[in-house]
């Protein structure tokens, strides 16, 4: 070790070393070989963040294993999916997640409660059968077929990405990066690998600090971090919060488009601004470039080292300087494909045919992503939209077909769409259109009740709309242009029906921060979250706002299963909220954008200055199954 006695890892009051890092990993590395792990084995990896999630997964590494992140906010029948079709042979969890871990019927190990015999082992550096093409991790992202595909990773191209990174953002020994993002998003690659391998510090945050604006930039002070990687939609948090800058920080964009209306205020608060571009199956990011006006078009620039891009036409050729192709990405960042889905890894990683022989670092593949691009003639890629129905929604990637493949198999469903619509800038929201069998009527309890047992909370619409059927072109084609907006009610009148308004005092405190996060009024005691117009980005404000009040973090998929009424029992022995007359939320809402015309592809960039005025409250609606237009 170069620096051995310089800190490695941050997560609050706790630090490593390099030196404790290294030694650490050794000792959980030859635990896990002397469990029967080694070469080409692959290990779930079950934890909550902390200084020790690093150590962990170095520990897997070392090990010869690679690693399969299993999110313990995902629903019990995905994480038991991805445990069965990727073949793990050992869950690495703790102590107070074992339980849950239990359930999926796989040998487990709680490092914490195994600690003692772990400190008993050589901590020198360990041996392992590993070369390039060995699988360092499986990513699984949604997935067309109605099943999340898993993308099996090796360690060349993440090598390469990390040196890579070193070039183009940029990053040395002196820098630090705030890591935000959740283990099952491959951009945590970077924000863990990437400080360690070049002598740096990366400072690990839990997600209630990470989904809150405030406290996130003042960590950026706090920490004197030089570089973060976000989404446009945690950007927008930090904006929202009053986020006043860094002058010498490095902010890295990515996940899904930028929109436009971000450019001029990230530029007026730190040092340098980079769109990142990339899909999982070619390693994180692809493409990397940096804004330096305002008003420019936003760029995904050019390919990072080793990497190439080509723009090309339905029959495979390349398309001219300044017309539409699809990208097609080579080069060292070509992942192994889809594990254990061998039809769908031939249909998206072709064979290149633009691939030099000579240099034995470029894969022998293209990936095809589906995004369609033109290059600009100073060679700088300008990424256009979508040709098929994956989408980004909060820096999720979302594959539309996934979520419709889970509606249909309600029985009460004959035919389905689901779209993204974006009525107020940076919420993007999810709407279902379905026409049902025999003209039955489908409550929205219902098929959030389907959705949830196979489908993680990001994926959930917030929206259900009934057809008759579905709008058609003129060849017989959904015409999505003319699938209506989600409709929107009023409140039965005092009087008419009777509202089951909350009674006890937390299930009052809730209810003023629901209807401060969601800009509604009248929340009812038997009201679920996502029925009234929430989702993922304000199921973290919630968590944030009430875990600082009362000390109790709910959990995401709370929101999807438990009503005011019951998620009230939860916070109840905190007792914090008695003296609290008007919660106050982590964020400001967002500033409002006209409404666009619902469409299949990426989301619209359309926005107004994040200076607008907040928009009034709506007083004497709610929201049933549908915008406020």
């Amino acid at each position: 070790l170069a620096t051995p006695d310089k800190t490695a890892v941050v997560f609050g009051d706790a630090s490593l070393t390099y030196a404790q890092v290294e030694s650490r990993s050794n000792q959980i590395a030859r635990h896990l070989q002397a469990s029967g792990i080694g070469a080409g084995d692959l290990i779930g990896i079950c934890v909550e963040r902390s200084e020790r999630m690093l150590v962990y997964l170095y520990g897997i590494l070392k090990s010869g294993a690679g690693y399969v992140p299993l999110d313990p906010a995902y629903p019990s029948d995905r994480l038991q999916y991805m445990c069965d079709h990727s073949g793990l042979k050992l869950i690495v969890t703790e102590s107070e997640l074992a339980n849950r871990v239990a359930q999926f019927n796989k040998p487990q190990i709680a490092i914490d409660d195994a600690s003692d015999a772990i400190d008993q082992l050589d901590s020198s550096s360990v041996e392992s059968q590993v070369d390039p093409a060995s699988i360092c991790y499986v990513i699984y992202t949604s997935g067309s077929t109605g099943k999340p595909k898993g993308v099996q990773v090796p360690h060349g191209p993440v090598v390469n990405f990390l040196y890579a990174m070193q070039e183009t953002p940029g990053f040395s020994e002196t820098d630090s990066v705030l890591a935000v993002t959740t283990l099952s998003f491959d951009i945590a690659v970077l924000e863990l690998y990437l400080p360690t391998i070049s002598g740096g510090q990366v400072v690990i945050l839990d997600s209630l600090t990470a989904a809150d604006g405030a406290k996130l930039a003042q960590q950026l002070v706090t920490h004197d971090i030089s570089l973060l990687q976000a989404t446009p939609a945690t950007w927008r948090l930090m904006l929202q919060a009053g986020w006043e800058g860094k002058k010498d920080l490095k902010v890295l964009c990515g996940g899904e488009p930028m929109p436009q209306d971000l450019v001029a205020p990230l530029l007026e608060r730190c040092g340098e601004l980079w769109n990142m571009y990339g899909p999982t199956e070619t390693t994180v990011w692809s493409a990397a470039y940096q804004i330096t006006s305002p008003t420019a078009p936003i760029l995904i620039g050019r390919p990072v080292g080793n990497t190439q891009i080509y723009l090309l036409d339905d029959h495979g050729r390349e398309v001219p300087v300044g017309c539409e192709g699809e990208v097609y990405i080579g080069g060292a960042g070509v992942t192994l494909g889809y594990r254990h889905q061998a039809d769908q890894t031939a249909e998206r990683f072709v064979s290149n045919r633009y691939r030099n022989p000579f240099v034995d670092y470029v894969s022998d593949r293209l990936y095809k992503t589906g995004d369609l691009a033109k290059y600009q003639f100073d060679g700088n890629l300008q990424f256009l939209r979508r040709n098929d129905k994956q989408v980004k929604v909060r820096g999720f990637r979302i594959e539309l077909g996934e979520i419709e493949q889970n509606l249909k198999r309600h029985d009460s469903i004959e035919q389905t769409v689901v779209i993204v619509r974006e009525d107020t800038a940076g919420d993007a929201r999810l709407v279902a259109y379905m026409v049902p069998k025999n003209g039955q009527t489908i409550a929205d309890n219902a098929l959030r009740d389907h959705l949830k047992q196979s489908l993680p909370y990001y994926m959930v619409p917030q929206h259900f709309v009934t057809l008759e059927s579905m709008p058609q072109t003129n060849n017989g084609k959904i015409d999505y242009r003319a699938l209506p907006a989600p409709v929107v009610e009023a409140a039965p009148k005092a009087g008419s029906v009777e509202l089951a308004m909350p009674e006890t005092q937390a299930e009052k405190y809730l209810a003023g921060v629901w209807e401060q996060v969601l800009e509604i009024e009248d929340v009812e005691r038997n009201d679920l979250f996502f029925d009234i117009g929430g989702h993922s980005l304000l199921v973290m404000q919630v968590i944030t706002t009430v875990h600082e009040k009362t000390g109790i973090k709910l959990g995401p998929q709370d929101f999807l299963i438990a009503t005011l009424e019951q998620m009230a029992g939860k916070i109840e022995p905190s007792h914090a909220f008695q003296s609290v007359q008007k919660p106050s939320v982590t964020a400001e809402p967002v500033a409002t954008a006209p409404p666009i015309a619902a469409a299949p592809s990426a989301n619209s960039e359309q926005s107004k200055p994040l200076a607008d005025p907040k928009p009034e409250k709506r007083s004497g609606f709610r929201k049933l199954t549908g915008f406020w237009n």
